[in-house]
């Protein structure tokens, strides 16, 4: 249903979410509300804006939400950047007025949806999960939005106007789609398979081998070297001395450095200068074996070790690379391996909770994302994109500058808090995407605090688009789908009972009390 007409948003914290949610509400022309103890540089929120109003204090005081007007408030949106006081927060509103809908920020989605179910929580979002799936979709060039699930089924909003009017979507003007994920697929096409040329599959068998060498012991490549050395002149030795053939000569040789010593071939009836060549060749030959094993055993314990303190070897080609496996780097990667796509996890911090838990599913180095080394670790040069996710906006874009240096065809994303900042970098450096987590996510925010079963939100040609799944009210009940956009602006996409999801057409009459997918859209100022 539409929102009410009087109320003002509460909104508790101010960081990089809270000042985008801020700042959408004003754009939207809704009376806020900030509750903050810290004081931080707004961007892109009017701190002489009317509409706004400042508290300075712990949104978990009770005189500081008595100052706020929860009585008066359409909604409370608890954002800070810590779950426990989010979930504090939610708690004390409930408490203090159980008929003010909150909407909260978690990263735990298992303990979001025990606050919706137990707690009547209206929503309950994770920034990084609303997020991730968008970076995800920018590193593969891909047009995807939105993405949500009702039941079994997926549906997606994605940015292609072609597809839009070729299956009526009411976002059509906006160039978008509302559709099932399975035929927007279908529509998009399926990418044709990239034929596999055999120097490429010869350069992946020489990789492991070459990257086996890299990591050998200085010692060990000079005794395998004079092992081998070894070898091939005894080859022709005895090949010239002993009149053998080279096979035979090889045979020889192995069985003699080897200590083996079968008896079929001897030198017993050879020149003596053969013969002491041979037993000059017994005393080198195991001495020299024998140390190469000793390497070779060190090598193998070391190898180990190092893959223990997160040094693998990358030997992935058309890859993504994820540097910064915070909140959401680490949703980044789920997003990209459910997409199927093949990814490199790279974390300065050997010991970080998200690293030690995607080691077991994917190659995770430690290191910077700044250095070269690191980047060649990862296999930059051979990737399909890299995604810069670090906590820190200055890093994400000397990450991306590096990579634009090394390998210029690899598409590059970079997350940065500023969305101002992020917009004007992704206008003037060499950057495919440069994206604000909570600009991205800020929408899902406020349509929850505005609307109730909201499954997407998005802003787009400066118009907020919500898409919600509710009840049609009797004073709905017969008139046509058409009419409906027309009257109330709202379009009916589908309507949902029963586990279907039935397309609406525009001669429909809607049915007092079935359960409908529709889409709303406001003005932005």
């Amino acid at each position: 249903m539409e929102p009410e007409a009087q109320g003002h948003i509460v909104v508790c914290g101010f960081g990089h979410l809270g000042q985008s949610v801020v700042q959408l509400l004003s754009r939207l022309g809704e009376r806020v509300v900030v509750i903050s103890d810290q004081t931080r540089r707004a961007t892109g929120v009017r701190l002489d804006d009317p509409k706004v109003r400042f508290i300075r204090g712990d949104a978990r005081d009770a005189s500081v939400l008595e100052k706020a007007d929860l009585a008066g408030a359409r909604a409370v949106i608890a954002a800070t950047d810590h779950d426990l006081t989010n979930v504090e927060i939610a708690l004390d509103v409930r408490r203090a007025n159980a008929d003010t809908p909150v909407v909260v920020r978690l990263f735990d989605q298992n303990l979001a949806r025990v606050l919706e179910q137990s707690f009547d929580v209206r929503r309950a979002f994770a920034m990084s999960a609303l997020a991730a799936p968008i970076f995800a979709s920018a590193a593969l060039d891909d047009p995807l939005l939105a993405r949500f699930d009702f039941g079994d089924d997926a549906f997606v909003i994605a940015e292609t106007r072609e597809l839009a009017e070729s299956n009526g979507s009411p976002l059509a003007a906006h160039g978008l789609t509302l559709a099932p994920e399975t035929a927007w697929k279908t529509l998009l096409g399926e990418p044709e398979a990239t034929p596999i040329k055999s120097a490429t599959i010869l350069a992946a068998a020489l990789r492991w081998p070459a990257a086996v060498w890299r990591h050998a012991p200085l010692s060990m490549r000079i005794t395998f070297m004079l092992l081998v050395g070894l070898t091939m002149i005894s080859v022709f030795v005895f090949s010239a001395g002993m009149q053998l053939g080279l096979v035979d000569a090889f045979y020889f040789m192995i069985t003699t450095i080897t200590t083996t010593g079968y008896g079929d071939i001897t030198p017993k009836d050879s020149a003596t200068v053969i013969k002491l060549y041979t037993c000059f060749v017994m005393l080198l030959g195991s001495a020299t074996t024998a140390l190469f094993y000793s390497f070779f055993t060190d090598f193998i314990v070391a190898e180990r070790f190092r893959r223990v303190a997160q040094n693998p070897d990358v030997t992935l080609e058309g890859h993504v690379v994820v540097i910064g496996l915070g909140n959401v780097g680490y949703r980044i990667v789920e997003n990209l391996r459910r997409f199927g796509v093949p990814v490199v996890g790279v974390d300065v911090d050997a010991a970080a909770p998200f690293a030690s838990e995607l080691r077991s599913q994917l190659p995770v180095l430690a290191g910077d994302g700044r250095l070269s080394g690191t980047l060649d670790r990862a296999g930059v040069a051979r990737a399909r994109a890299l995604i810069a996710a670090t906590g820190n906006d200055a890093t994400n874009l000397e990450i991306a500058l590096a990579v634009k240096h090394k390998a210029r065809n690899v598409r590059v994303v970079s997350r940065l808090f500023d969305p101002a900042f992020a917009t004007k970098v992704q206008g003037v450096l060499p950057i495919e995407r440069a994206l604000s987590a909570s600009r991205v996510a800020s929408p899902s925010f406020v349509a929850a605090a505005l609307f109730t079963d909201v499954v997407a939100a998005l802003v787009r040609n400066s118009t907020f688009v919500v898409v919600t799944r509710e009840a049609a009210p009797a004073t709905w009940a017969g008139r046509t789908a058409a009419d409906l956009q027309r009257a109330e602006g709202v379009a009916l996409v589908l309507q949902s009972d029963d586990g279907t999801h039935t397309p609406v057409s525009a001669e429909a009459r809607v049915v007092a009390g079935a359960r409908y997918v529709l889409v709303r859209q406001r003005p932005l100022g």
